[in-house]
């Protein structure tokens, strides 16, 4: 269990929390999200499920 805990605090994991973090809070204050920072969190996204992918070999 810890072995698995220790993967998911990676840095790709800590920035794409981080990124999603600020996000959530933005939205629930009622402050428009910068489009650059959406952007930003969807490239990040997809680079993380890119390599998630190329790690398990479906791609």
């Amino acid at each position: 269990m810890w072995k698995k805990i220790v993967k998911l605090v990676d840095v790709k994991s800590l920035l794409t929390l981080s990124m999603a973090g600020v996000i959530y809070i933005l939205i629930f204050k009622g402050i428009e999200v910068p489009e650059y920072l959406t952007n930003q969190f969807g490239i990040l996204v997809g680079f993380y499920v890119g390599s998630q992918v190329r790690k398990s070999g479906d791609a």
